[in-house]
């Protein structure tokens, strides 16, 4: 590989890696071009030289925790060999990456980052947690769990209850603590998935 391209992606991972050393000290509200640079090692104007704006910044930073989650769910898929169990401890997972993360989940689903840019926009359109998640269903049909025509809306299903039982456990209003949201979390998988062994 090019030196210069070499150096180029280097600088990036710092620019990238101060954004979520911020984010994780004071949450998004604290992200500055300034305190990016100064973090980073650079002046302010240097970030312009890789990035066209700090929106584009903060989709890479975006794409960069979505490979975490997508790294962590893997190494999960590897270590289980029933499809309700890779179901479970990657939602378990997903879910306590949130838990002790929170400035995260707040910077991912609720910063307002204004449309993606090219070199994001193709990997963020391609879903891969999505395709995990139908990959693990399919298993739980062929165990004889679930029907494969029932997969889509399960999926559906189990995404949109994970996510709110995180919004409500974030929104502060302390209508759930930790062990009730994932208790909660393992009951409903049970239910929808079986909790008997086929």
């Amino acid at each position: 590989m090019d030196k210069r391209v070499i150096q180029r992606q280097r600088t990036q991972r710092y620019m990238i890696d101060a954004v979520k050393e911020i984010i994780a000290r004071e949450g998004a509200d604290g992200i500055t071009v300034r305190r990016v640079a100064d973090i980073a090692g650079y002046s302010y104007a240097t970030i312009y030289n890789y990035f066209t704006d700090v929106n584009e910044l903060l989709w890479y930073v975006a794409a960069d925790y979505l490979d975490e989650i997508i790294d962590l769910i893997s190494r999960i898929e590897q270590k289980q060999t029933s499809g309700l169990q890779i179901i479970k401890e990657t939602y378990k997972a997903y879910v306590f990456f949130y838990l002790q993360n929170p400035a995260v989940y707040r910077f991912l689903f609720f910063k307002e980052l204004g449309p993606p840019p090219a070199g994001v926009e193709a990997k963020l359109s391609t879903p891969v947690i999505a395709e995990k998640q139908a990959a693990a269903l399919l298993k739980c049909a062929e165990e004889g769990r679930i029907k494969k025509e029932e997969i889509p809306v399960i999926g559906d299903l189990l995404t949109g209850y994970v996510h709110g039982l995180l919004l409500f456990y974030f929104s502060d209003r302390k209508q759930l603590d930790r062990e009730g949201l994932l208790h909660k979390l393992e009951l409903t998988i049970d239910y929808f998935l079986g909790n008997s062994q086929v």
